[in-house]
Parts: structure tokens; sequence; C-alpha cells
């Protein structure tokens, strides 16, 4: 019983906190109305004032009209209550005026009542609508009094009962007062939650828009790294792909049986063309005598003669540690020359001379075993790629002049063995010498067994 009548009174909870609001200050206004008509009614029948059955049955009604709206209010249907509830003190206003039979009794004092409601629990529209309803009030109540539509039913007194009007109308305009104060405050209230979720949200748009452009710029540095990458490795590849072709081409100009000379000039003349050099030179590495000494000798120029290379005379030759060229044999390792001064080498062409700027000279090793020596005349750096491309034929052409070489040495034997030979068959005596032999037919057929053994 007591949770009924504490459920009854206390203020409802809804699910929206503006209408749990409303519905707060409905709650009040409902029972401070229901109160005061109560509180009226007892003083009425207390002091034994003249009561009129109209009013009483006004009272009767509005007390009803509010439990209905309390119960209404509890079921969530506050905008329904808010509407109707500035109606309910018009209607006693009106019902009060005609009672008394006269506009001028202090009852008028309430007409304000509806408009200050429907302000404070309804709309705009709601305001307007009863603002013009209180104005049509009363001014057919003016024109039906003057008219005399309606009569004092009893005298005017300045008495007791002019006192509990006002005193009613006090009460109802400090509640609303108080409501419009609380209201104004929950609003404030409100608009700073709202102000603080709004700065929290602002914060949380800004984290979270930061977090965004360092994901974005993370990602764009991914791409560009990635890019990067994707780049570098087709650049690999392209030059992979052209030191290789390069390699075929070489090996293709090498094949088949070739001189020394012709295949040192293929040599010179595919790397110089693939390289864009301008001047090259390719020394061979020979060994004999009885010593075995080793000495490298001129064999292929590009756009440099034989003879012209390095002050070259007929049977000059490199020797291991003679110059620069010589050294190479030593140290068995590439020789980078910068600061070339232009007077010690000149490139020339129809239009003019020019000096280089760099002298390569890369040593041709099979294993371990230096078999020529390639010397090349640089106008500009050569690129990563174009090293990777002198070091990738080197042991190549170094095992296609070893075998030239080879083949030049055995050719050179068997042209000596032959030589050898000749001058023993020259002092055997000729068939002519032999007794005999011009007279006798048989002895002309039957021939040496040596001689057909040759």
């Amino acid at each position: 019983m007591l949770k009924r009548w504490k459920h009854f009174f206390f203020p409802p909870v809804l699910a929206d906190d503006d209408q749990s609001a409303t519905g707060y200050m409905l709650n009040i206004i409902l029972l401070s109305i229901i109160a005061i008509l109560v509180v009226s009614s007892i003083l009425i029948y207390l002091l034994r004032m003249p009561a009129n059955p109209i009013t009483m049955a006004l009272v009767g009604v509005t007390i009803i009209a509010n439990i209905w709206m309390l119960r209404a209010v509890r079921r969530g249907r506050v905008n329904l209550v808010g509407s109707l509830l500035p109606l309910e003190p018009m209607m006693m206003w009106i019902g009060s005026v005609i009672s008394v039979g006269t506009t001028r009794a202090p009852v008028m004092g309430i007409l304000f009542l509806p408009v200050i409601m429907s302000g404070l629990l309804g709309t705009v529209r709601t305001v307007v609508l009863y603002s013009g309803l209180t104005l049509v009030a009363m001014a057919g109540l003016f024109v039906a009094e003057a008219n005399g539509l309606i009569r004092p039913t009893q005298p005017l007194t300045a008495g007791l009962l002019q006192a509990v009007t006002y005193g009613i109308i006090f009460v109802i305009t400090a509640i609303l007062l108080v409501l419009v104060n609380y209201s104004i405050r929950l609003a404030l209230q409100r608009a700073r939650k709202n102000e603080s979720a709004l700065a929290e949200r602002n914060q949380e748009l800004q984290a979270l828009s930061a977090s965004l452009e360092t994901q974005v710029q993370e990602r764009t540095l991914n791409a560009v790294q990635a890019r990067q990458e994707a780049e570098v490795a087709r650049l690999a590849i392209e030059q992979q792909a052209w030191v290789t072709a390069g390699q075929l081409r070489l090996i293709e100009a090498m094949s088949g049986e070739q001189s020394v000379a012709h295949l040192a000039q293929n040599v010179v003349n595919q790397v110089c063309r693939y390289l864009d050099i301008s001047a090259a030179m390719l020394y061979v590495c020979e060994r004999g005598g009885e010593d075995h000494s080793v000495a490298l000798h001129p064999a292929a120029g590009y756009a440099v003669a034989i003879e012209e290379a390095h002050n070259y005379q007929a049977g000059q030759v490199y020797r291991p540690g003679q110059g620069v060229i010589g050294q190479v044999l030593i140290d068995k390792r590439s020789t980078l020359l910068t600061g070339v001064s232009p007077s010690d080498l000149r490139i020339h062409s129809t239009l003019g001379d020019t000096a280089p700027r760099q002298v390569l000279i890369q040593p041709l090793l099979d294993g371990e075993q230096v078999i020529g020596v390639l010397e090349l005349l640089l106008l500009r750096s050569l690129l990563p790629h174009e090293e990777q491309y002198l070091r990738m034929v080197n042991s190549p052409s170094a095992v296609a002049l070893r075998t030239a070489l080879a083949r030049q040495q055995i050719n050179a034997l068997l042209a000596e063995s032959q030589r050898a030979d000749k001058p023993g068959r020259a002092d055997k005596p000729g068939r002519a010498d032999k007794p005999g032999r011009a007279n006798d037919p048989q002895a002309e057929d039957a021939s040496d067994p040596e001689e057909q053994a040759q």
C-alpha cells in the first residue's frame, strides 16, 4: 500500500531525460492543484462560507481530471498532459466568473495562469492557442455581462472570499515561478552537460582525426616505400637482364675456333660497344722461354692502333711489375686511375680529340691465373650494373683466350714438328739413284715400303 502511494506521489522516471524533467514539473503542478482545491474546499466548509454548486462541481471535476493526468504522466503521456493542463485553470476561471456573475470578482486574476502554464509545459503553438482562447473567453464574459446574460448571484464582499481567492492565485503563481526557475536551472545543467559531452566528443574527434592522419601518413609512406622498392626491384631486374644480355652477346662473339688476335678483337669490340667506351686495349699474357717468363703483349685495340698503345714499339712487352699494367699481373685486381693528365692520353676523332677522365685496368682471370689485361679509357664513371657486367664477362673472356692460346701453341708445335721432319725426307736417296731401276719395269712398279708408309 505504501509503495502504491509512493508511486503515486513521487515523480516518474522515464526513458527520455527531457520527458522525465517535464513529468517532474507536471507531477508537482497536479499535486499542488489537488492540494489547493482540497484545502480551499475544507476552508469553505469550516468557515461556512456560501458555496456555489457550479463552483463545487468544477472543483470535483478538476480533482478527478488531475488524478487521471497523474496516471497518464506515469504512463509516459507527458506531451498530452502538458497540452491539456492549461485548459484546467481556464475552465475554473470561466466557471467561477459565471457562478459569481461578474467580471469584477477577484477570480479574474486567474486568467493569466493558462498562458503561463502553456508556456512552461507546452510549445509555441500551445502558447498561441491558449492566449487566443483566453482573450476570446475574456471578451465573451465582458460582452455577456454587458448584455445582462450573467448577473451577480450574491453581493460582492471584500472579506474572506477575496482573501482566499488571492491566496490561491499567489500560491499557484509561486509554484509556477519555482517551476520556471527549476526549468531554467535544469536547462542550464543540460546545456552544460551537452557542452561537456560536446567537448569530449570534439576531443575524441580530434584524437580520431589525428589517428586517421597518422594512419594516412603511414599508409602513404608505406605506399611510397613499396613503390620505391618496386621501382628498385624493376631497375635491378632490368639491369640484371641487361648484364645477362651483354654476357650472351659476348659469348656468341667468342664462339667457334678463332685465332688469338681475332678473338681478342671481338672481345674488346663487344665490351666497348656494349659499355659505350671510346677507346680500349686488350693485352694477352704469354708464357715462354727457358725461364718460363711471363709478359703482356698488345693483342687488340678499339679506336687505338696496337702500335700506338702506350708508345708501343715492336718487341716491347709489359712484364710483372712494369708500369701499372705490369703491376696488375702481380696484384690480380682491377686498378682505376683518376686525374689522368690530358697530355698523357688522348682519344682522337675526325673533329678533334679529348682526354679520358679515368682509366680502368682490369685483369682477365681464369681462377687465380692472369690470362690477359683489359685497359679501358673512360670519359665517365661506370655505373654499378656496368661494373657488374665487367665482372661477369671476366671469366668467360679469360677461358676463351686461354683456349685460343693453347690452340695456338698446339698449332705452333705441330708446325715445328712438320718442319723438323722435312730435312730427313730430303736426305733419302731417290728412286732414280737405285741401280737397275731405270731398266726394270717391275722395279718401277714396286715401291719402297717406307715410301708407301709415307
